[in-house]
């Protein structure tokens, strides 16, 4: 008699199912992983700006003072606010010796050979072209290098920084104008003593990404800011949002005007931006904190709430974080 061997296998229409299923579980599980892997991220970002301010209390413990948002060094003009173009070294140079990079602090000389000696050095510009991790957040996806616009150094490329230090809640702020100044400010070094509102209501440090969407969906380069400095772009303090920010918008602005989004906070963070504030702990600000921006929401072209004398007030939460001496510590969500 003849025997038959049955042989075993999967049906087309089996094999199917099974990839149907597999395609399905793949999915549900991928938001899940790229929601693990941003909250990965996201802490890892606040570990940075933890260091950082760590970094600005040693500086504080050594000179008792923290490091100025902008130095200025000669030549500078009558007005103290230095030529067209020239770069002046930032915050974040001064902070090296605290995060460990001494040997670079002391190869640059920070803070008495001039930024504009230092950038036209080819072998001090080698070394200003190499990224720091500690100084970039793993989220934002913006080049390794300054490549345009007003944070070119003397028209040269340096590292990229995602973290600004917190200047006022309005428009760019100096020593003593006004309630709404932050803790940096250019060519002045203010101490713990001058937080009144306390530093567990302050805000410290800030982020700010490479580019962003418009509500119109075009894409604009804030172009986040410099590790080493800035340039001026010209006789006025544009260019100065290179190393500090404002509140002049809410967090995350997607307004088309590109000049307000890079002077502002921002990340890419979803909903909010990571902030160290004061006493160094470390903060998520959702988007959403009080404001005059989604109270009083405005077109690019209305004015009208931003320009007027009560907005200038520190009325909300968001300008009473920003503010070091306003007498209001809001409530942060």
């Amino acid at each position: 008699m003849r025997r038959f061997r049955r042989t075993t296998g999967f049906t087309l229409v089996e094999l199917l199912v099974v990839i149907a299923i597999i395609g399905v579980l793949v999915a549900l599980l991928l938001p899940a992983v790229q929601a693990a892997r941003e909250a990965a991220r996201r802490m890892s970002c606040g570990n940075n700006l933890k260091q950082i301010a760590l970094s600005a209390h040693n500086y504080h413990n050594t000179y008792q003072t923290m490091p100025p948002a902008i130095l200025h060094k000669p030549p500078v003009n009558n007005a103290g606010i230095g030529p067209n173009n020239t770069p002046f070294w930032g915050w974040s140079s001064f902070l090296f010796p605290f995060i460990e990079q001494q040997p670079l602090h002391e190869r640059l000389n920070v803070g008495t050979t001039h930024l504009l000696v230092a950038v036209n050095t080819p072998i001090l510009l080698d070394m200003m072209q190499k990224p720091i991790p500690s100084f970039r957040c793993p989220s934002d996806n913006g080049p390794p290098l300054q490549n345009g616009g007003r944070h070119l150094l003397d028209g040269k490329p340096t590292a990229v920084s995602n973290y600004v230090g917190v200047n006022g809640a309005h428009y760019w702020r100096q020593r003593g104008q006004g309630i709404n100044v932050g803790v940096f400010v250019e060519n002045w070094s203010t101490s713990f003593r001058d937080i009144l509102d306390g530093t567990s209501n302050t805000a410290f440090f800030g982020e700010r990404r490479w580019f962003m969407l418009d509500i119109n969906g075009n894409r604009k380069l804030p172009r986040a800011a410099n590790i080493f400095g800035i340039r001026r772009h010209n006789a006025s303090q544009s260019g100065t949002n290179g190393v500090f920010g404002t509140g002049r918008t809410k967090i995350n602005y997607n307004g088309t005007r590109t000049g307000r989004s890079a002077n502002g906070f921002s990340s890419q963070h979803p909903g909010g931006a990571m902030f160290a504030l004061c006493d160094a702990s470390v903060r998520f600000i959702p988007e959403s904190i009080e404001n005059d921006y989604n109270t009083f929401p405005l077109g690019d072209d209305n004015q009208a709430r931003i320009n007027s004398a009560a907005a200038r007030l520190t009325d909300t939460a968001w300008e009473s974080l920003l503010g070091r001496h306003d007498g209001i510590t809001g409530q942060l969500p």
